[in-house]
C-alpha cells in the first residue's frame, strides 16, 4: 500500500520538488496534528479552528481530515510567486502561535510542501489505512491574495520580516501570475 500526496506550489524543473525550485503557490495552508502532546481528537483540532477563525476574520477554509490530524486550506484565486507567498505564509505562522492555536509550524511556510489527496488512505500506521476525506465549516471559497493578506494582518501583532535573498534582483517582490 502507497500513501498518495500531492505538491502545493508549481516548480520549475519536473520531478525536483526543492524550494528553491518552487516558483508559484496558489493555497495557504495548515496542518494540525492529533494525538499525543498536541490535540487529543480531530473533533478538538476542528474546534480550536473554529476559534481561530472567528478572533481573526480569516475566511471559511477548506478542510481535510488526513486520516491522522486535520489539513486546513485557503485557495487563492491567483498564483502568487513564492517570496510574497512565503512572507504571508510566515505570517500566518505567527498568527497561530499569537492566538495558542497548535498548528505544525514547519508545514505553513514550505513551499516544497505536500499533503494528502482526498479519497485515498493514509498508510502511515501499518496495517490500519485511514481514510482522507474533505470537510467543510461553511461554505469555502477562492480567496484573493491581498484579502488574505488582509485578514493576516488586520491583528498581527509582530510581522514577519522578508530576507533581501527572497526579493526579486530589482528589490521588489516577483510579479504575480493570474
Amino acid at each position: 500500500h502507497l500513501n498518495a500526496y500531492f505538491a502545493l506550489a508549481s516548480f520549475k524543473e519536473a520531478g525536483n520538488r526543492k524550494v528553491r525550485n518552487a516558483l508559484w503557490m496558489r493555497s495557504l495552508f495548515l496542518d494540525i496534528d492529533c494525538g499525543a502532546g498536541k490535540y487529543p481528537k480531530k473533533q478538538a483540532a476542528v474546534k480550536a479552528l473554529g476559534a481561530f477563525i472567528e478572533a481573526t476574520g480569516m475566511p471559511t477554509p477548506w478542510i481535510l481530515d488526513s486520516g491522522g490530524g486535520v489539513h486546513v486550506y485557503w485557495p487563492m484565486t491567483e498564483a502568487v510567486p513564492i517570496p510574497e507567498w512565503k512572507s504571508l505564509a510566515e505570517n500566518l505562522k505567527r498568527l497561530c502561535k499569537q492566538h495558542e492555536f497548535n498548528i505544525d509550524f514547519t508545514v505553513t511556510a514550505d513551499a516544497a510542501r505536500v499533503l494528502r489527496i482526498p479519497s485515498t488512505f493514509n498508510w502511515k500506521i501499518e496495517g490500519q489505512p485511514r481514510l482522507v476525506s474533505v470537510k467543510c465549516i461553511g461554505e469555502p471559497r477562492h480567496v484573493p491574495y491581498a484579502d488574505l493578506v488582509a485578514c493576516v494582518s488586520r491583528t498581527l501583532k509582530e510581522p514577519y520580516k522578508e530576507p533581501p535573498s527572497l526579493l526579486s534582483a530589482a528589490g521588489a517582490p516577483l510579479p504575480r501570475s493570474t
